[in-house]
Order: C-alpha cells, then sequence, then structure tokens
C-alpha cells in the first residue's frame, strides 16, 4: 500500500518546519517533515522508539546526550523518552522522514 509521495506533499512554512502526516498504522505512524535552511524542530520527546531518515539535504541531530550531522540516506534511531532535536545543516531545503511506533496522536 502506497501512503504518499514525498515531494507531492512537499510544502514549507516560513516560521518553522511543516509537518506532514503521510499514513497511520495500528503499530506505527510515518511523518515527513519539510525545513527552509536555517530552521530547527526541537525538543521533542516520544513514549516510544522513532526512526529519522533523511531524504533530502543536511541535518544536525541531536539525540539524548549525542550530537551529529547527517545527509540524504542517513537514518538514526531515538528510544522512547529520549529527547530529540532536528536542525537544518545546510543551505537548502531538508526533508526529514519518521517513523514513529506507536503513532502519534492527531493533531
Amino acid at each position: 500500500m502506497k501512503l504518499a509521495n514525498i515531494d507531492a506533499v512537499r510544502e514549507y512554512k516560513v516560521n518553522g518546519p511543516n509537518r506532514v502526516e503521510l499514513g497511520r498504522g495500528r503499530h506505527f505512524g510515518c511523518l515527513a517533515y519539510f525545513f527552509k535552511a536555517g530552521q530547527r524542530l526541537g525538543p521533542q520527546r516520544r513514549d516510544a522508539d522513532t526512526l529519522l531518515y533523511i531524504v533530502r539535504g543536511r541535518a544536525r541531530i541531536r539525540i539524548a546526550t549525542q550530537e551529529d550531522d547527517g545527509r540524504a540516506g542517513d537514518v538514526f534511531m531515538a528510544g522512547g523518552g529520549d529527547e530529540v532535536w532536528v536542525g537544518n545543516a545546510g543551505r537548502d531545503e531538508m526533508i526529514l522522514l519518521t517513523v514513529v511506533a506507536p503513532p502519534p496522536p492527531c493533531s
């Protein structure tokens, strides 16, 4: 089952990253975040494990006390309860795909 095409739902906000829900199942939810240059998201804390996949661009990611640079193709994992901070570390747009188990509440 196809959830969405990231390029088709790509939309940016001026005042911060844009969050788009791509799909929700019984065991996980899938979100995309769209960052302009210099935008940041966080800190956030989820009760369950989260995968973060950088689709496009460069990111600076801090999970708990560890901070690292990432680029398109890199995958990070945050454990339940870890504080997560994400920032666009490049001059171009950055797209981050997250898979969250269990799904986040609707907003």
